[in-house]
């Protein structure tokens, strides 16, 4: 819990440190990260993604290991909820400051439950049925394939209709 809240306040002040002008580029991140995730989709879905595999290292039981992960955690997951935390960051600096501190205190606590929910469900998954499920595995990559491409073209109608990139389109295809 400490970590994300560490590495989510560092990240609330690196978004302000960079500013609304800038933050408002971020919406070619969005066709990229679509592109990207229909590619990847695809590949697995064929069968033919590559193999990458990363060995995570031995958590330690202490409050310091803990920390170290959570500070992980939060990094990996931040990208994903890029999008909602620039919004409420962005929401924080209209109002008054007791009542950013309270935004963004919501926001971070609601993460933090739900990470921990997250990972105790996923210890209790595993050790209920690992074993179920290593017979679906090559099906259970192929749906996680359609989800991916789904998510990407998910991305790109962002892309294209919210963030009015549909002119860039026409342009290129």
């Amino acid at each position: 819990g400490l970590g994300v809240l560490v590495t989510f306040t560092a990240l609330l002040g690196a978004t302000f440190w960079v500013g609304q002008s800038t933050l408002s580029s971020i919406k070619w991140f969005e066709a990229i990260a679509g592109f990207v995730l229909i590619g990847f989709g695809a590949l697995i879905v064929l069968g033919r993604a590559p193999s990458l595999s990363i060995p995570l290292p031995k958590r330690r039981s202490s409050t310091l290991g803990f920390g170290v992960f959570g500070v992980g955690y939060a990094l990996a997951s931040a990208g994903c909820v890029a999008p909602l935390f620039i919004s409420v960051v962005t929401r924080a600096l209209s109002l008054s400051t007791t009542d950013a501190v309270v935004l963004l205190g919501t926001y971070v606590g609601t993460v933090v439950v739900l990470m921990v929910a997250l990972t105790v469900a996923t210890g209790m998954g595993l050790v209920a049925g690992a074993g179920r499920l290593a017979a679906y595995s090559g099906l259970l990559k192929r749906i996680a394939g359609v989800v991916m491409i789904a998510a990407g073209i998910g991305q790109l109608y962002l892309a294209i209709v919210v963030f009015d990139l549909h002119r860039v389109f026409l342009v290129l295809f």
